[in-house]
């Protein structure tokens, strides 16, 4: 039997990204406070390198993996078996080190232990709600779509990609981005919003936008788009929700990734933490459905 838990999103209003108390353990046998970032944008668990040297010796592999963002580009991880601890939930996980991504730039002075992908919530069977602004545990073995404003299965990005996607659809049109908590700004390539956009106008200002990869700057843009929404009953068939958002606009590129495999639909643009979290979208790992409540 799976162990519950139910943790609060720590300060998420303030931070957008969502955050949850945790520990791991150290080489001395002891635990170690801090936080973990939730990252629906990531299939892997990934590591502040600051804390390496507080991991026992035995805790890496030889073997290495290597992790891709943005255009496909990455780099070449290590790999670590930790123990840690997020609520009552305590187990050994697989992290990758990244000596690129710098988790005290973006987040502070506060203690980032690092980062638990779409892998990891599926394995616990766990719920990113931004509804309640917490991480739970399912209460679903079965999904129905009554009572849903929005609906959106994730098991075609799972199997692509490993992480939750959605779909941007414009007349014939129609962009895959992914459901991305681990981004507080909605993006999209400049070929996507010109074709898959209702309305967009162009606004001042630029944002940078961190990946394993590196940083992008990128011009923004205010976007009117619509996202398809697909039911669990077939015979409903699928409906479209427009919405407005700030987007960074990446220029240069047509896809933001894509698969080896020319069957499978490229990446296209990321839907923000910020953007879910004003929705009240709720990520269901377990039986695998985003979804939003009727108000």
């Amino acid at each position: 039997m799976k162990t519950k838990i139910h943790l609060p999103l720590f300060h998420i209003d303030h931070l957008i990204y969502p955050f949850v108390e945790g520990a791991f353990i150290c080489k001395n046998g002891t635990y170690l406070n801090g936080f973990f970032m939730v990252d629906s944008g990531s299939t892997d668990n990934i590591f502040n390198k600051e804390a390496l040297h507080l991991l026992h010796d035995d805790s890496f592999s030889e073997d290495s993996r290597k992790v891709c963002a943005i255009s496909n580009k990455g780099e070449m991880c290590k790999v670590a078996d930790v123990k840690i601890k997020v609520g009552d939930l305590e187990d050994v996980e697989q992290f990758n080190i990244s000596q690129n991504l710098d988790f005290s730039m973006f987040f502070g002075k506060n203690r980032i232990i690092g980062v638990l992908g779409a892998g990891f919530m599926r394995k616990h069977g766990l719920v990113l709600d931004y509804s309640q602004k917490c991480v739970r545990s399912s209460e679903l073995d079965k999904f129905t779509d009554d009572g849903k404003a929005f609906v959106c299965p994730m098991n075609v990005g799972f199997c692509a990609y490993g992480i939750p996607l959605v779909c941007i659809k414009n007349g014939e049109e129609e962009y895959l981005c992914v459901a991305d908590s681990g981004c507080n700004t909605s993006t999209l390539t400049q070929h996507a919003m010109v074709n898959g956009a209702q309305r967009y106008e162009r606004i001042d200002g630029h944002q940078s936008l961190y990946t394993i990869s590196g940083e992008t700057i990128s011009d923004l843009a205010k976007v009117d788009f619509s996202l398809m929404s697909v039911g669990y009953d077939e015979e409903k068939g699928s409906f479209l929700v427009p919405d407005t958002d700030v987007f960074m606009i990446v220029s240069g590129q047509e896809h933001l990734c894509w698969c080896e495999d020319k069957d499978i639909p490229p990446i296209s643009g990321l839907i923000s933490s910020r953007f879910m979290l004003r929705n009240k979208w709720i990520l269901d790992f377990n039986v695998g459905f985003i979804y939003v409540n009727v108000a």
